[in-house]
């Protein structure tokens, strides 16, 4: 493996499904850009993965296995951060499909413009193997078609990245994704802003504010890069005893990265995004209840 990649492709792993490992796997060994490592951060799963692991390590010398303790998907990624050598950095979660085209055009993007954080779009899909065959086939977009952003620009598009209602939708089909994904970013930028431990839900969302606070100029590709697959296995579906408090502290996270702007807009999209997840929360613990009846 290269000692000094381009890029460092970081996958966090707990426990997840084996056959959606090895496609997310084989999606990323199979981009037209070479020069990366992908760094595969077992997030102290169960004993028996380790044989999948080995043999997921064993298919290309790119790849390389960190066994960690439990500490949930942040700790996970911010140890593939630690670790990674390469000049930016990509995150792709275990469960998840990237088009074969993405890191070269997202490369060819962030260096051809010096721009901090290069963002693509991606799509929902129901089922990975007819989905992505579908939508893998479909020629993409020219790299050219994005658009770069300074600082007072995209701080106007911070609302996108906060509520659901915001979200950015292209015509192709893609929309912007609020968390890591799909996105190629300086790893001096990533490697200066950690994911926050002890929230279970919305940390992605607080990290993607942290990196536009730290980035001077980005660029939004309309181009799908990336294939997230609903499940309801996600954080996101599961009620627990102290979802309120859950909600309540990613709130106060999410209020903190954003306090350093002055934007109704942007505290508008905050005060819905809060709105929805207490509605979603109330809503789980009724149906919840009601199950347990």
């Amino acid at each position: 493996m290269c000692d000094c990649p381009k890029i460092s492709v970081i996958v966090p792993f707990y426990n997840g499904d084996e056959k959606m490992l090895v496609e997310c796997i084989n999606s990323i060994l199979r981009q037209t850009f070479a020069d990366f490592e992908l760094i595969i951060v077992n997030d102290g799963s169960e004993e028996r993965y380790n044989s999948i692991l080995n043999a997921v390590s064993a298919m290309d010398c790119r790849i390389s296995i960190l066994n960690e303790k439990n500490g949930g998907v942040s700790v996970a990624r911010n140890t593939g951060v630690e670790f990674s050598k390469g000049d930016y950095i990509a995150f792709v979660d275990s469960d998840d499909i990237v088009h074969t085209q993405y890191l070269e055009q997202a490369y060819e993007i962030i260096t051809r413009n010096d721009v901090d954080l290069v963002i693509g779009s991606i799509v929902n899909m129901s089922s990975v193997r007819a989905d992505y065959a579908k939508l893998n086939s479909q020629k993409l977009l020219t790299s050219n078609s994005y658009k770069i952003y300074n600082k007072t620009e995209f701080t106007d598009l911070i609302p996108c990245f906060i509520a659901a209602n915001r979200i950015i939708r292209f015509p192709n089909g893609g929309h912007l994704n609020r968390g890591p994904v799909a996105r190629l970013i300086k790893a001096n930028i990533a490697k200066s802003v950690f994911f926050p431990k002890g929230i279970e839900i919305g940390e992605d969302l607080v990290w993607n504010q942290e990196i536009l606070k730290k980035s001077n100029c980005i660029a939004i590709a309309e181009n799908i890069w990336y294939y997230y697959l609903m499940h309801e296995d996600s954080s996101v579906y599961r009620y627990k005893k102290n979802s309120i408090e859950i909600v309540r502290q990613a709130g106060l996270s999410l209020y903190e990265s954003i306090s350093y702007v002055t934007n109704d807009d942007i505290y508008r999209a905050f005060c819905t995004r809060i709105l929805d997840q207490t509605r979603q929360t109330v809503c789980m613990a009724y149906l919840t209840n009601k199950a347990n009846k």
